[in-house]
């Protein structure tokens, strides 16, 4: 399985690049963002899926390991294949993962490809798997809730933690908890029942 090439970009279509390494020229799918930014006759580096399928093998590229990572984390998602995950990652990264975190479905929608569907079921199935991505000035995008208040037992979001729970999702219940309620397990109890 190729999972990284680096060589000489020779030609520039709509949808892929073809990059020569050593003298074989590969036909690599990518991003419309790295396809604008990248020159013919220049020297660059791809870290690849290899899509194999009974009648084909494709190659998709990316600029870095955690942009192929959640390449490969959109795929896992019943209905959404390499080309459709393509479309996903064309659009700004972190617009993507916030909209996934806020169940923005109309954002994701905007997608070439992405049926209310499909975008619904991503949204269930990678929102405990997305964290939210901050702004340029380092704050969370409008919507998205804050960071742990002081106010907050932080052992119970030890505990929620500890349990599988993300703190964006803790957050999300705990900044509705009644002030009475004080004692860790009881702070606990409350998530649990409202999650």
């Amino acid at each position: 399985m190729i999972a990284y090439l680096k060589g000489k970009i020779l030609e520039k279509e709509e949808r892929y690049l073809i990059m020569e390494v050593n003298g074989v020229g590969y036909q690599i799918f990518t991003t419309n963002s790295i396809l604008t930014d990248c020159q013919k006759g220049q020297d660059f580096q791809l870290f690849i899926h290899t899509h194999v399928r009974e009648d084909d093998i494709k190659l998709y590229g990316f600029l870095s390991m955690s942009e192929l990572n959640f390449f490969n984390l959109l795929i896992s998602v019943s209905g959404i294949g390499p080309k459709i995950g393509i479309e996903i990652l064309s659009a700004p990264i972190a617009m993507v993962k916030n909209a996934i975190f806020t169940s923005n479905v109309a954002f994701l929608t905007n997608i070439n490809g992405l049926g209310k569907k499909t975008a619904e079921r991503l949204i269930l199935e990678l929102k405990s798997k997305v964290e939210p991505v901050l702004t340029s000035e380092g704050r969370l995008p409008h919507g998205i809730t804050p960071g742990i208040s002081q106010s907050i037992d932080p052992d119970a979001v030890t505990a929620l933690e500890s349990l599988g729970y993300n703190k964006y999702q803790i957050v999300k219940v705990l900044k509705n908890l009644d002030k009475k309620l004080e004692k860790t397990e009881d702070v606990i109890k409350y998530f649990l029942q409202n999650v």
